[in-house]
């Protein structure tokens, strides 16, 4: 192999290593948002889920369980 060809996939490579360290750190970002979007979702969710039971009038052992159950989302989630 010549020098030519050898610098040339030596260039090749790095190219391709310089991609691939993008695409990962855009799929890292994507993660993170996604993730993000999830956790407020989730929050957001058990959130309307206490204030409807709060607003039914419902027994108040289960408006401690579900608030029980938005600490453990918020805590698993890593935001409590």
């Amino acid at each position: 192999m010549s020098d030519t060809q050898l610098n040339a996939l030596v260039c090749q490579v790095q190219s391709l290593s310089a991609q691939i360290q993008t695409e990962s750190s855009e799929r890292s970002i994507a993660n993170e948002t996604l993730a993000s979007r999830v956790a407020a979702s989730e929050a957001a969710i058990a959130a309307m889920n206490l204030q409807s039971i709060a607003e039914a009038g419902n027994a108040a052992g289960e408006k401690i369980l579900l608030e029980r159950r938005l600490t453990e989302i918020e805590r698993r989630l890593g935001i409590a």
